[in-house]
């Protein structure tokens, strides 16, 4: 590998901490192609095999520092993400692997114009791009990675649906920063949308993906750069990009952020660009927002270019000098990681509006016993139960089709409408009797009567760490095949010691944190007495609502709340 700039300085320090999701932005530079035009977060695990594993190592060749690979992030046109670990330096951080057989250019000069562009800068609301090496395939871009997503998919997962004012204040404050910061540089970033804006867990935003950033005084007026729903008009009619340009795309993200969508989404891209050159967008009625915020999104979205504000007019708005921080709760009134798609698990569409979320066992007990009818009835219904998207559900037919039968019954009983036999038995040897929501940072966790612990990560791997063993069972999806590994030889395996880390993380803190029903502890000891050995499942599937959750293990139990069912379904149930 040759290397295109030292990857670290001796002087550079150590890297940060904290882990972080960073998505790779999906963009499109005078692009012709017609399609539908919605923006929405890629899923990182679809779109065919990644470059590389988990496991994996990858060398520069001229420093020897040698990354670890721990998890892909994500994907987008022309690149690929990674969560990786160096040698040398302490921390986790972003691995990004652009495939050079995809660039047009044998040059490679928007390559070497997005690396010098980005090690140019520094602040605090940009990504830091901390080195970059190349080999005959790939150049790689090391990044700092932060905690926790992008600013799309908070806004997917908001309870709402969009943000609150109060919110998008807090964000916009860091965007603008980021952006005159560029302009004073005389950089034009070009891609400025809510999927290039990642957020870390003090809710501070970086602005990343500098794929099409440019300097001014290199710019073709005839090129057409960005994302469809977030383009300026004049662009649209081959003026050139502009502080302008860069007004109007920040007027759209301002919408969406406060509505949910950009201002001029459709089904098409000549649809949508239609809207644009017609300047032609509208509220829903049932928004709320202020006069002030919508005269700022106006005044950035006005169809002449030079009528717009510039962005230091921007941040002495009115609408912008009432910002107040974002609150520190914020990321936590996010919805679950699964709620992304705004479908339940029966695929059946989600309100934007939803009840506040429990976050443990403690907040369920406390949500009150009793649902009535009508919301029993809409926790599970008699549809699919939506699993058949998990490409490796083939491969355990008999649990994806138990998983099916049981949440179509279990919505008949929540429902009241059962036709089916409930009859009482002994309780297994072991059930759940703890659980945590933390899947706005890493995933859902539980721990079983026996003290082992289960826990499913939002990418999708499960694992089960029983009681008193160093052996954890773990599978790479829900209904992928379940490999044994030891801690100490990870080496070939698909779990990471990140996995194993948050899983004793979120052991110590049930049994810190959550206490044990006393009857329930009580059957589990007698249950447990009469079995001779188990082995615990893992977590392949939660649906959690404001007073009821189901968990689903991969030996075809369900405990929904304090009710474990078991049996095959079809047949008797025991409760």
């Amino acid at each position: 590998m040759v290397r295109l700039q030292q990857s670290y300085s001796p002087h550079s320090g150590v890297l940060p901490e904290r882990a972080a999701h960073f998505a790779v932005g999906y963009a499109v530079e005078c692009r012709d192609g017609r399609g539908d035009s919605r923006e929405r977060e890629r899923d990182h695990n679809t779109g065919g095999p990644s470059l590389f594993q988990p496991g994996d190592r990858i060398v520069d060749e001229y420093s020897k520092e040698e990354f670890h690979v721990d998890q892909f992030l994500g994907k987008g046109g022309f690149a690929e993400c990674f969560a990786v670990r160096s040698n040398r330096f302490r921390g986790q951080f972003a691995l990004k692997v652009v495939e050079k057989a995809k660039l047009k250019d044998p040059s490679y000069s928007k390559m070497h114009r997005e690396i010098n562009l980005h090690r140019s800068v520094s602040h605090p609301n940009i990504v830091r791009l901390r080195g970059s090496f190349q080999d005959r395939h790939y150049f790689f871009l090391i990044m700092e990675l932060c905690q926790e997503r992008t600013l799309l998919s908070l806004i997917n997962q908001s309870k709402r649906g969009y943000l609150s004012e109060y919110e998008s204040k807090g964000y916009m404050v860091g965007i603008l920063s980021a952006v005159r910061y560029l302009l004073d540089r005389n950089i034009l970033h070009r891609d400025l949308k809510p999927g290039n804006i990642l957020i870390g867990t003090d809710g501070h935003v970086k602005l990343a993906d500098f794929g099409l950033a440019i300097l001014k005084q290199d710019l073709n007026p005839m090129s057409v750069s960005g994302t469809p729903n977030y383009l300026a008009p004049e662009i649209l009619m081959k003026r050139g990009h502009s502080e302008c340009s860069e007004v109007w795309s920040l007027g759209c993200m301002l919408y969406c952020m406060l509505i949910g969508r950009p201002p001029f989404e459709s089904e098409s891209l000549d649809e949508t660009y239609a809207r644009i050159q017609a300047g032609q967008y509208s509220y829903p009625p049932w928004s709320k927002i202020s006069d002030e915020a919508r005269d700022l999104i106006n005044a950035c979205l006005i169809h002449t270019a030079n009528f717009r504000p510039t962005v230091k007019e921007i941040q002495d708005d009115p609408w912008i000098k009432m910002n107040h921080p974002i609150p520190e709760n914020a990321l936590l009134r996010a919805k679950s990681m699964k709620d992304l798609t705004k479908q339940d698990a029966n695929g059946n569409v989600i309100s934007g509006r939803q009840p506040h979320r429990p976050k443990s066992t403690l907040d369920l007990a406390s949500a009150g016993a009793v649902l009535n009818k009508s919301a029993r009835k809409s926790i599970v219904s008699t549809h699919d139960s939506g699993f058949g998207s998990d490409p490796d559900m083939s491969r355990r037919p008999a649990l994806a089709a138990a998983v099916n039968g049981y949440l179509n019954d279990i919505g008949a009983l929540l429902g009241g409408a059962c036709d089916f036999a409930l009859e009482p038995c002994p309780l297994p040897p072991v059930f759940v009797s703890k659980w945590v929501d933390y899947t706005n940072r890493r995933g859902f966790g539980c721990q079983f009567s026996d003290g082992s612990v289960s826990v499913k990560f939002n990418e999708g791997l499960c694992l089960s760490w029983p009681a008193n063993s160093s052996t954890i069972i773990y599978a790479q999806t829900p209904f992928s095949s379940p490999h044994a590994v030891h801690p100490a030889f990870l080496q070939n395996s698909g779990l990471t010691r990140t996995h194993i880390e948050v899983a004793r993380q979120y052991r110590e803190y049930m049994e810190r944190e959550l206490a044990d029903t006393d009857l329930l502890m009580s059957q589990a000891s007698r249950s447990a007495a009469m079995s001779t050995s188990h082995s615990p499942p893992y977590l392949v599937f939660t649906h959690l609502g404001s007073e009821c959750l189901i968990m689903v293990f991969s030996d075809g139990t369900v405990q929904p709340r304090r009710l474990t069912i078991c049996g095959t379904p079809g047949a008797e149930y025991g409760v």
